[in-house]
C-alpha cells in the first residue's frame, strides 16, 4: 500500500508582514484538513516597512532561515500561496449588465479601469462573478501593482519557492472565518495586527470591500509608553498582561488604551453606517482576528461601546472553524486564541488545499 496523500504536492500558505513570516500547510482529507506544519518567524525591523520590501537580500535570507526553524511539523515541497497586504491591493465589487463569462472578459477590465487608482498596464487584475441581481452581475475585482508582485516573485525564485497563487489578506481571512452558518449573514471582520487594522465587509459569504486604518497593536503599545513614561518593551508587556482591565490600579493603562480604541470604534461605526445605508440587510456580526484581537477585555469593551447597535453580535473569530470537522473531535496544536495570529495563513493554506484537490 502507498499513501496517496503523500504523492500530492501541497502548497503552503505564506503570510508576509513587516514583522513576521507566518506559514501554514494543511492537507485536505475529504471535507476537513490535517495540519502538516506551521511557523511564525520574526523579521527584524527595516526589512519590510509599511508593506514595502526595503531589503530584498535580507528578506531572501530570512525566508531561507525560516525553513530551518519551523515551529511544528515539516514543510513539504516548495509551492506556496502568498498573501497580498491590503495596502497593496484594490478590492471592489462592481456591477455590470448580465452577460456571458466570455463577454465579461472584455467588459470587466473596461469597467474596473474607472475605479482602480493605478493604470491597468501597471496592475495585475483578477476577478470573479459572485452573484447577480436586477439583471446585473456582481463581480469581485482585485488588483495589485505589478512592481510589488514582481518583486515578490523575484525573491521567491531566489529562495526556491514556486508561487501557485497570490491572494489578498481579506479574502484569506474570509475563507478561514466565515462558516456555513455565517454565510446567511452580513459580517464585518476586524483583522487587527501589529501595525494596522483591516475592516472587511462580507455579505452572504462574499467579500465586498475593505478599509485599512493605522490603529492596532503598536499604537496601543506607544500610547501606554507615553502615558506611563516607560519603554516600548515595558509597555508591550503591560499591554499583554493587563489589557483593558477595569481596576483602580490599572486606570492609567486602560485610559491610555481607550484613547486609541475609541478611534477604532469610530471607524467601525462609519463602516457599518455606510453599509447599512446602502443595503437592505444590515451587518449582524463583528468577528475579530489577528494578533492584536487577543488584547484582554477588548471584545467586551467593543460590545459595550457599540451597545446601541443592538442587532450586532461581537465575537472572537475561530480560524479552525472550516478546517476541522466538529464530529472528528480533532485537537489543533494551536489554541483558538493563539491561532488568531495565523488567520490569514490558515485561509491561504485552505486555498492551497483547494488547488490540489
Amino acid at each position: 500500500m502507498f499513501d496517496i496523500w503523500k504523492q500530492k504536492k501541497i502548497p503552503f500558505g505564506l503570510d508576509l508582514s513587516d514583522l513576521s513570516i507566518k506559514v501554514m500547510q494543511l492537507q485536505k482529507k475529504g471535507k476537513s484538513y490535517k495540519i502538516v506544519a506551521y511557523s511564525d518567524y520574526p523579521l527584524p525591523k527595516g526589512v519590510v516597512v509599511n508593506d514595502n520590501i526595503v531589503n530584498e537580500d535580507l528578506l531572501t535570507n530570512h525566508l531561507k532561515a525560516m525553513l530551518q526553524h519551523v515551529n511544528f511539523g515539516k514543510l513539504r515541497g516548495n509551492q506556496i500561496v502568498a498573501s497580498i497586504p491590503e495596502s497593496k491591493a484594490f478590492v471592489r465589487v462592481l456591477q455590470i449588465p448580465k452577460m456571458s463569462e466570455e463577454q465579461a472578459v472584455n467588459a470587466v477590465p473596461f469597467e474596473a479601469e474607472q475605479y482602480i487608482p493605478i493604470p491597468l498596464d501597471q496592475a495585475y487584475l483578477d476577478w470573479q462573478i459572485i452573484g447577480e441581481r436586477d439583471e446585473k452581475l456582481d463581480v469581485l475585482v482585485t488588483a495589485a501593482p505589478k512592481d510589488y508582485i514582481d518583486t515578490l516573485l523575484r525573491i521567491f525564485k531566489a529562495v526556491g519557492f514556486r508561487p501557485v497563487s497570490f491572494e489578498v489578506e481579506s479574502a484569506a481571512c474570509t475563507r478561514a472565518l466565515i462558516s456555513a452558518e455565517m454565510r446567511a449573514k452580513n459580517v464585518l471582520i476586524l483583522d487587527m495586527d501589529t501595525l494596522r487594522s483591516s475592516l472587511v465587509v462580507v455579505e452572504k459569504g462574499n467579500l465586498q470591500f475593505t478599509s485599512t486604518v493605522p490603529i492596532a497593536g503598536d499604537a496601543f503599545t506607544q500610547s501606554i509608553a507615553r502615558a506611563m513614561g516607560v519603554t516600548d518593551e515595558e509597555a508591550e508587556t503591560i499591554k499583554r498582561e493587563i489589557g483593558l482591565d477595569d481596576t483602580k490600579e490599572h486606570q492609567s493603562v486602560k485610559a491610555a488604551l481607550i484613547s486609541v480604541v475609541d478611534n477604532l470604534v469610530m471607524e467601525i461605526r462609519n463602516i457599518i453606517k455606510f453599509h447599512d445605508e446602502h443595503n437592505p440587510e444590515k451587518i449582524s456580526q463583528i468577528v475579530l482576528c489577528g494578533g492584536t484581537s487577543k488584547l484582554l477585555h477588548l471584545t467586551s469593551y467593543l460590545y459595550q461601546q457599540l451597545a446601541d447597535l443592538d442587532h450586532i453580535d461581537i465575537t472572537l473569530g475561530n480560524p479552525w472553524i472550516n478546517v476541522f470537522n466538529p464530529q472528528d473531535k480533532v485537537s489543533a496544536p494551536l489554541s483558538r486564541e493563539d491561532s488568531l495570529s495565523y488567520t490569514t495563513a490558515i485561509g491561504l493554506a485552505m486555498h492551497a488545499g483547494e488547488i490540489v484537490n
